[in-house]
């Protein structure tokens, strides 16, 4: 509740500032990058087993991957 009363002054203060210098007020566009997919969520399961696995047998994998 306080985080969104304070984004809310924040937001506000900004969109002020902006028009008041004659810039018109646009939000941001995250845009997607080529490597993004590997933040998806159907990816977690896939991204915690290979984490999880042992050490010696990720850098094998790993190494057979990149060839």
């Amino acid at each position: 509740m306080v985080d969104e009363r304070a984004g809310n002054t924040a937001a506000a203060r900004r969109v002020a500032v902006l028009t008041g210098r004659g810039v018109e007020v646009v939000e941001y566009e995250f845009r997607e990058r080529p490597n993004d997919w590997v933040h998806r969520d159907w990816m977690r399961p896939v991204r915690f087993v290979y984490r999880n696995i042992p050490r010696g047998i990720r850098m094998q994998l790993k190494k057979r991957l990149a060839e």
